[in-house]
């Protein structure tokens, strides 16, 4: 698919959600915010959706050095440097590394020390899309390497904002479960995982959530809710909803994410494990 991803995830979101029964593009022209932008282009889950759809959105990138890249690459998307997962505005120390590793109290890849860290602002993601105005994103990819469940709290303080698709990439330091619990205190569900073995730690790249609610009023044609889709996006909120159901669901969808029982894979040089929640 042109523009699309390395990982293909923007593909799997797009034909999954944004896409009628006929599998035509559904118009409107959507708004999306990607979260751990990095330079903006390399392995983007937003630009297939700004350069080929003609959507609008947010980037967000703290890393001043990765940043500089984005407001190069993506000119025309709003562009934030921010650390936005602190429920308080100040500084956190930030890797001094420009790597799609970079993280809040990290230096590149996890284990790995290039370069000091830096002191970067942080604050409520929330509290800086309500002073720009922002109130309805249809899609947010979010992948800040351990961060997730801070930045979904810290949209509370975001006014009259609405979000469909949630996209959260998964590692494997057990959070999952606590990003389940904060997004569903915001109205989503549970809807699945986009795979494709991303490291030899693990084959899932993301867990994905919606809010059937803005999906309805939004995209009331999307093929999700369609009548001959056996179980569309409100069937399953209807379904799966106290956080133990859809735990139990996740776990259960990730219980071969390691198709050789465990075993190392041929051409990774260490076992692979599931992602927990």
């Amino acid at each position: 698919m042109p523009c699309s991803s390395a990982r293909l995830e923007d593909g799997a979101i797009f034909r999954s959600f944004f896409v009628g029964s006929d599998g035509r593009p559904l118009a409107g022209g959507g708004t999306f915010l990607e979260m751990g932008a990095y330079d903006g282009a390399t392995e983007s889950t937003s630009a297939f959706f700004e350069q080929c759809l003609g959507w609008r959105g947010v980037l967000v990138e703290a890393q001043p050095k990765s940043f500089m890249k984005v407001l190069k690459n993506r000119p025309s998307a709003l562009n934030i440097r921010v650390a936005g997962s602190c429920p308080t505005h100040g500084f956190v120390q930030f890797s001094g590394e420009a790597a799609a590793f970079s993280r809040i109290g990290g230096n590149g890849a996890d284990g790995i020390v290039h370069t000091p860290p830096i002191s970067v602002t942080c604050g409520p993601l929330g509290d800086y899309l309500t002073l720009l105005g922002v109130t309805r994103l249809d899609y947010f990819s979010l992948d800040v390497e351990g961060s997730e469940p801070e930045v979904i709290e810290s949209l509370s303080t975001a006014k009259d904002l609405s979000i469909g698709v949630f996209q959260v990439e998964v590692r494997g330091d057990g959070r999952r479960g606590e990003v389940m619990r904060a997004l569903m205190r915001r109205g989503f569900s549970y809807v699945g995982q986009v795979r494709g073995r991303p490291s030899p730690g693990n084959e899932i790249i993301d867990d994905v959530f919606v809010n059937a609610t803005h999906m309805a009023r939004y995209y009331p044609q999307s093929c999700a809710f369609a009548e001959a889709t056996s179980q569309s996006v409100a069937g399953a909120v209807r379904n799966v909803t106290t956080f133990e159901a859809q735990l139990t669901q996740m776990k259960e969808l990730t219980k071969r994410c390691c198709t050789n029982g465990g075993k190392s894979t041929p051409g990774w040089s260490t076992p692979c494990r599931c992602a927990t929640a």
